[in-house]
């Protein structure tokens, strides 16, 4: 918000570039100086979000097979350097078909609707799971041993050990 109001206290708003609307408000005072570093800014903050989401697809696709919602073609590992070869092509595939395809304005639509379905998936599970009983809810036993593992080898001597023995005690009440 601060930056907003820099920003139209600079350059009316109608004034603005809308592409690159904080680097143009600069631009039209002569401080190219802020410009270099507010684009630079940008770029690093696009390859660190572009990072954060490509890097651990491929992870994500050979969980997601093992766990058999996926075809086990993407659970293959590497023998060598344990790398999900299958799941890194299809994710690299599938990411330079969108960028071929499509421009950035559709590609940052589809990634806003794919976060609110996301979200609202997790919303309505969470009504679901509220409404069902306890005792027939689908919980792996594994999870319930890891929860259980977890809380009890952590020290609760510490403060952050005693807030973490809070929230998993409180995620192992959920899920029963």
């Amino acid at each position: 918000m601060l930056v907003s109001t820099v920003i139209i206290g600079l350059v009316p708003f109608f004034a603005l570039d809308p592409d690159i609307p904080v680097s143009s408000a600069f631009s039209s005072h002569g401080m190219q100086w802020a410009v270099y570093i507010i684009t630079t800014g940008a770029i690093t903050a696009l390859c660190s979000t572009l990072m954060g989401s490509l890097l651990p697809q491929p992870r994500i696709l050979m969980v997601m097979a093992r766990d058999g919602l996926l075809p086990a073609f993407f659970s293959d590992v590497h023998k060598h350097n344990q790398v999900p070869v299958n799941s890194t092509i299809a994710t690299g595939v599938f990411a330079a078909i969108l960028a071929l395809f499509m421009d950035v304005s559709q590609l940052a639509g589809m990634v806003s609707v794919g976060t609110l379905l996301a979200f609202t998936v997790v919303d309505v599970s969470i009504l679901i799971l509220r409404y069902i009983p306890p005792d027939e809810v689908p919980l792996p036993s594994s999870l319930k041993e890891t929860i259980d593992s977890v809380s009890s080898s952590h020290g609760s001597g510490t403060v952050m050990g005693k807030i973490q023995k809070i929230l998993l005690t409180t995620l192992r009440i959920i899920l029963k």
